[in-house]
């Protein structure tokens, strides 16, 4: 059981890894069908929104609206 150790090392960064780029290929084929199948629309700004963290991370929201074409 000593060998345990080491294969844990080698086999959870491989895992985290393989996560990190399946997410990237997912995010890049989502960005592939919105230029495929997106259409174009007006929208408008409603509302600019800050919130300061306690930690001190500062986290910033769009209130936004728009039409589609279909309603």
């Amino acid at each position: 059981m000593d060998w345990l150790g080491p294969v844990f090392w080698l086999v959870v960064p491989v895992i985290f890894i393989g996560l990190f780029v399946w997410r990237i290929r997912q995010r890049a084929y989502q960005m592939r069908d919105l230029v495929e199948r997106g259409r174009p629309v007006t929208g408008e700004i409603l509302e600019k929104l800050n919130f300061n963290t306690a930690s001190g991370t500062r986290n910033r929201y769009l209130r936004y609206r728009f039409r589609a074409g279909d309603g």
